[in-house]
């Protein structure tokens, strides 16, 4: 991992690095397992987690005993392992997927919006791409329709 300058700031020992150091952390993958380094190459959340996401508002989506949930910066779990998928958090919307649905829940962990979508995306800018059996649409933080989709 370089920065902005184009210096070493980690050099890669492991088998898999996610993405640039976001909130001063960046998950990593030893042995099998994800953890989270800082950019002194340093463990500050030991691997442990079957697949880890970057943090984004003080969480990360990681992936435990086959379920996903979301850590803090302690590697505590903030909101339980029970969603059979998960994305990063934006704009305090994060999309969890319960069997073969997607939806979104808040930091809290509070089901925001419901259940409803085959596939759904982060939010940005106050909207999200969303795919229904109707095809793709986008809908805001109260997931209501902005753009329905064509049928």
């Amino acid at each position: 991992m370089i920065d902005q300058r184009g210096q070493i700031v980690v050099k890669q020992t492991y088998e898999e690095m996610e993405g640039p150091l976001e909130e001063g952390v960046s998950p990593v993958k030893m042995n099998g397992l994800w953890g989270y380094i800082d950019r002194t190459n340093t463990f500050v959340i030991r691997p442990q987690f079957e697949f880890a996401e970057a943090f984004t508002s003080g969480v990360a989506a990681v992936k435990k005993n086959g379920h996903w949930c979301f850590i803090n910066h302690t590697g505590e779990i903030v909101v339980p392992c029970q969603y059979d998928g998960a994305n990063e958090l934006f704009e305090d919307r994060a999309p969890v997927k319960i069997g073969a649905k997607w939806g979104y829940v808040d930091k809290s962990g509070k089901l925001v919006i419901p259940t409803e979508f085959d596939e759904a995306q982060s939010f940005e800018n106050g909207l999200a791409e969303v795919r229904n059996e109707g095809g793709l649409g986008y809908v805001n933080r109260n997931g209501e329709w902005v753009w329905r989709p064509a049928k």
